[in-house]
């Protein structure tokens, strides 16, 4: 997650956020990989989005016509899908009458 989040675009004036992550390998110019995720910041909602959030005041989102995170985004979801735990469900109703 941390390697995905690198392809984040921080508005500016969120930068210097304690929240923010520290430096990472790849910052400090270990080797310079691109992120299959690029997830872009505005304070304008976007026109053209395969999917966006609002978050502090930014509307952070995946452009439509950017494939290749539209491909990381969706085996993200289907990963955390495969994570998540089912609902118990009940079992099935009886409806043949038995007296």
């Amino acid at each position: 997650m941390r390697f995905l989040a690198t392809g984040v675009d921080v508005p500016t004036a969120l930068r210097s956020h304690s929240w923010l992550p520290g430096k990472t390998a790849l910052d400090e110019g270990a080797v310079a990989v691109d992120s299959p995720l690029k997830v872009y910041s505005s304070e304008d909602p976007p026109k053209t989005a395969f999917v966006a959030v609002r978050h502090h005041d930014y509307w952070y989102y995946i452009k439509a016509t950017d494939q290749e995170s539209k491909q990381a985004f969706s085996l993200l979801t289907y990963l955390f899908q495969l994570q998540s735990p089912k609902a118990p469900t009940q079992g099935p109703v009886l409806t043949v009458p038995t007296g």
